[in-house]
């Protein structure tokens, strides 16, 4: 479609030249806009409280016995209050609105909320089944109204899926169908209507006729309130039209409208404020780039949109390496100066100093310097010498302990070959009394707790922190404490004989009279107790290295 230009040119012109002296008249230096959008940041929290204070008073007015043409239409006035603040409350409300809306049979209700739904699913990055919505709904029950939201809301899929997706191949595409329900929405929209100048800018926009669009958006723009949603839009899209026409200034004045519209309104769902950050990225004013990009996360978080955290995470990288650059950078300068500072004070102190004592300083630390030599030399030789005889104490204290250990298990291993032996004699009934003498002479249970007690004694003052260390290498809740009475639990033990470096199981389970698999399960047990399950053994075998 070719939309013709209004008969009334001449008058439109004369708008155009008298909204720009207006705009003109109206407008600030660039530091005063971004200190008004500041100031819009910083009440964020008050705007918002307004808008939710507003939304309550709406709700107070569904009383119960109110009609359902009466809740239907404040049901929508507050789905149209949170639909660009809140997905998931828009959501609700639309629901209510669209049971509503199925309970009085208006067919211009039902097809409204369907549309709606759409237009929140595309929001929400739920393409098809946005898309699905729009496809199934019968335009022969349309009103006016009907198709101005069914033209939008389709325009609004394939702007958005486009967005998301940034596939090159649907670009032409989805294009050419924005351009189609964009050219379909003037064929609805009267041209006395204020929105008629925005659609226009955009059918101008999706031809590349840039400048045409900064003239109907202009006209637009000094028609419209500042504290409404279509205000955010022209704006910003008068930024993107001044922009593609390298008029960088003017992009950069008419984003940061649209951004303090979308902060006063508020609206959570909005484009200016990532792209204004993106912008100052650019021109290296990461600081204030950074907090306006973090701004548009928190309002995309706020309002779970998928598209906007997309566009977000996909901007962010760059501007947070920049901005990281930059700190470091003041940082480096931060120091240096300091650096310079501090030099520049020493070395004048130094000077007078220099004057003042010259040869009773170069003696002073001539003597200084020898004794510091003297006794840093002597200090270093004795920390070898300490070194190297701990090293040695370790040693020898190793290999005593693991002697003592080698030849507990020797001895009994024979003794329970011995008792082994004499039992198949028995057995064999070789003889009567080697039976009993058998089991005079085997290991009985307090033989065996003797040994424990003596084992356990021995190991715990060589390493005494042991217990301590040990459970530093296991969870918090799933640590050893030896019960009253006992030094060493079977754990500990297992564990004590592993630090020793016996770390042969078949060994480990005849010093400690259990099976070889009984030994396999308690070292099993700990490591899956242990934070480092990889490096278990190796750490248990460091436990204690310092002599204590």
């Amino acid at each position: 479609m070719n939309p013709r230009i209004p008969v009334y040119q001449l008058t439109t012109k004369c708008i155009v030249y008298l909204a720009w002296l207006i705009v003109a008249s109206c407008s600030h230096s660039r530091e005063s806009c971004y200190e008004e959008l500041d100031k819009a940041v910083a009440e964020r929290e008050q705007y918002m409280q307004k808008k939710e204070a507003n939304i309550a008073n709406l709700q107070h007015q569904i009383t119960p016995n109110i009609s359902l043409e009466a809740k239907y239409h404040i049901c929508n006035r507050i789905f149209e209050e949170y639909l660009a603040y809140k997905a998931d409350s828009a959501q609700k409300f639309l629901n209510i609105t669209s049971d509503i809306a199925r309970r009085i049979g208006n067919k211009e209700y039902i097809n409204d909320t369907e549309i709606k739904q759409s237009a929140l699913l595309s929001t929400s990055g739920v393409f098809d089944k946005a898309e699905a919505i729009l496809k199934r709904l019968d335009k022969s029950t349309f009103t006016n109204d009907n198709y101005r939201n069914y033209y939008e809301s389709y325009r609004w899929l394939y702007i958005t899926w486009n967005a998301y997706l940034r596939v090159e191949e649907n670009l032409a595409e989805y294009q050419d169908k924005v351009i189609a329900y964009n050219d379909s929405m003037l064929t609805v929209v009267p041209q006395t209507d204020v929105d008629y100048h925005y659609w226009l800018g955009e059918h101008y926009w999706n031809t590349k006729e840039y400048a045409k669009a900064e003239e109907q958006y202009r006209i637009g723009i000094s028609k419209m309130s500042p504290l409404s949603r279509r205000y955010a839009s022209i704006t910003c899209s008068m930024a993107f039209a001044c922009h593609e026409q390298n008029k960088m200034e003017e992009f950069e004045k008419y984003m940061i409208l649209s951004a303090i519209a979308d902060q006063k309104i508020p609206l959570k769902e909005n484009l200016a404020m990532q792209e204004l950050a993106e912008y100052l990225a650019q021109k290296n004013e990461i600081v204030r780039a950074n907090r306006y990009l973090l701004c548009s996360l928190e309002d995309a978080i706020f309002y779970n949109n998928r598209l906007r955290l997309t566009q977000i995470a996909r901007k962010f990288p760059g501007v947070v390496v920049k901005y990281q650059t930059h700190e470091d950078n003041i940082q480096q300068m931060q120091t240096l100066i300091i650096t310079i500072v501090c030099l520049l004070t020493v070395l004048l102190f130094a000077f007078a100093w220099y004057i003042l004592r010259y040869n009773r300083i170069l003696k002073a630390q001539r003597k200084i310097r020898i004794q510091l030599n003297k006794d840093l030399n002597s200090l270093n030789e004795e920390l070898q010498s300490a070194n190297l005889q701990l090293k040695r104490t370790n040693h020898i204290r190793e290999q005593y302990v693991s002697l003592f250990i080698d030849l507990c298990a020797a001895y009994i291993d024979k003794y329970n070959k011995f008792i082994i032996s004499v039992e198949r004699k028995v057995k064999a009934h070789q003889t009567d009394d080697i039976l009993s003498v058998l089991h005079q002479h085997r290991m009985k249970d307090a033989d065996t707790k003797e040994f424990f007690l003596y084992f356990d004694k021995a190991f715990l003052t060589l390493y005494p922190t042991f217990i301590d260390e040990f459970n530093k290498l296991l969870y918090p809740d799933k640590q050893i404490e030896p019960k009253k009475g006992e030094l060493l639990t079977n754990e500990l033990r297992i564990m004590a004989l592993i630090r020793l470096g016996v770390k042969d199981i078949q060994k480990i389970s005849t010093l400690l009279f259990y099976t070889p698999q009984t030994i396999y399960n308690y070292r099993s047990a700990m490591k899956n107790r242990a934070i480092d399950k990889d490096n278990f053994d190796q750490n248990v075998e460091t436990i204690c290295n310092v002599l204590s």
